[in-house]
C-alpha cells in the first residue's frame, strides 16, 4: 500500500518532502525522555527550594530555643540578638514577640519592649489571657509612665490570678502607680 501525501499524492517530490518532515521515532522517545528530565530538574529544584526554607525555619527554632536559654541565663543581650537573626516572617510572631519583649523589659528598655509586646498582642489577641504576658506588658508601660495603660494590665493580671506570685507582684505593681499618682489603683482622684 503507498503511502499518501497531504501535498500531492500523485506528486512524487510531494511524497518525498513528507517523508522529510516526519520524524523517527526514536527522535519522539528522545523528546519524550527530554521533557522528563526537564520536568525532573524543575522538582530537583523546587525540592531545593523547599529543603532551604525548612533549614531556614531549623535555624530560626535554634535560634528561638537559644533565646529563651540566655534569657534563663540572665544574658538579655544574647537573648535580643538571637532574635534579630531570625529570619523575618518568624520575627512577627506573637511567641517571639513575647519573648523579645521579656528580654527587651530585663535590659532595661522598657519602651522596645512595650513596642514588642503590642507587636505579640496584635499577633495573638488570646495572650490577653496569658497572666505572665499581661503582667510584663503592665511593667513595660508603667516603667514608660503609661500608668493608666499600665493599671489595666495589672487589673487583667490580677483577674486572671493563674500565679500567685505573679498576682501579688501585680498587685504591688498597682500600689506602685497608685502611690506615685497620689489616687487608687482604680484610676479614680482621691478629694
Amino acid at each position: 500500500m503507498k503511502k499518501t501525501s497531504i501535498l500531492s499524492p500523485a506528486d512524487p517530490s510531494a511524497e518525498m518532502a513528507a517523508k522529510s518532515f516526519s520524524l523517527p521515532a526514536r527522535w519522539y522517545t528522545g523528546i519524550f525522555f527530554g521533557l522528563m528530565l526537564l520536568a525532573a530538574v524543575i522538582l530537583l529544584f523546587s525540592g531545593l527550594k523547599a529543603t532551604a526554607k525548612n533549614e531556614q525555619y531549623a535555624q530560626s527554632m535554634q535560634l528561638y530555643n537559644g533565646a529563651q536559654q540566655a534569657l534563663q541565663a540572665g544574658q538579655f543581650d544574647a537573648a535580643v540578638d538571637m532574635l534579630a537573626r531570625m529570619i523575618p516572617e518568624y520575627q512577627e510572631n506573637a511567641p517571639v514577640q513575647q519573648l523579645l519583649g521579656l528580654a527587651l523589659l530585663h535590659r532595661g528598655d522598657s519602651a522596645a519592649a512595650a513596642e514588642a509586646f503590642a507587636a505579640a498582642q496584635a499577633a495573638n489577641v488570646w495572650l490577653i489571657q496569658n497572666q505572665q504576658f499581661v503582667h510584663s506588658y503592665g511593667l513595660a508601660l508603667q516603667r514608660t509612665g503609661e500608668y493608666a495603660a499600665a493599671q489595666q494590665y495589672f487589673l487583667k493580671s490580677i483577674e486572671l490570678n493563674q500565679s500567685e506570685s505573679r498576682t501579688e507582684e501585680s498587685r504591688a505593681a498597682l500600689a506602685e502607680i497608685a502611690a506615685a499618682a497620689g489616687g487608687d489603683t482604680h484610676g479614680e482622684t482621691r478629694e
